[in-house]
């Protein structure tokens, strides 16, 4: 099921995928943004994984060198990366969001673990279901920890039993 984040107002425990990080970040989608900042002053209980931040601290890398290099790719960005000069260019975005994380944390944010059981699992919910690696690891620590809803702006997760997908549209 598919639900606007703009309706959840619970105090039930949320999962907030990479890409509301994202919106965030890029100020792309207002309605994450607005969740967020929901967050920073309701009682929301949001929870994310390493995964998730990993995801957008890589997300955030590239997007940084796209204002340095005609081509990003993975090698361009690791040749880029060679010059310290460099990484502080790339770096700073990402240490600036990732103090807004931190911030989150201090409220009402907790950035959960991954295990190498969440992963067998995962790949369970990868036949199960269908899902990319990534997104049956996200399910995997839901289900780990009983977090039903998940807030995320890709429909691959409606098909997931047991949780409600909160979406920014």
């Amino acid at each position: 099921m598919l639900n606007s984040l703009n309706d959840f107002d619970s105090t039930e425990e949320i999962f907030v995928d990479t890409n509301i990080f994202l919106h965030h970040a890029f100020a792309a989608n207002q309605n994450s943004i607005a969740f967020l900042k929901r967050a920073e002053t309701r009682s929301l209980r949001l929870y994310t994984s390493t995964l998730v931040l990993e995801e957008m601290i890589c997300k955030l890398m590239m997007q940084a060198s796209s204002n340095f290099l005609d081509r990003v790719t993975t090698d361009h960005i690791k040749q880029f990366l060679q010059d310290e000069g460099n990484r502080q260019k790339i770096m700073e975005p990402v240490g600036k969001y990732l103090e807004y994380i931190r911030t989150l944390q201090s409220i009402c944010l907790q950035v959960l673990d991954f295990s190498e059981k969440d992963m067998r699992d995962a790949v369970g919910m990868i036949s199960l279901y269908g899902l990319m690696p990534a997104e049956a690891v996200h399910i995997a620590i839901m289900s780990r920890r009983k977090i039903r809803h998940l807030a995320t702006g890709d429909r691959d997760f409606t098909v997931v039993e047991g949780i409600t997908v909160w979406s920014p549209g």
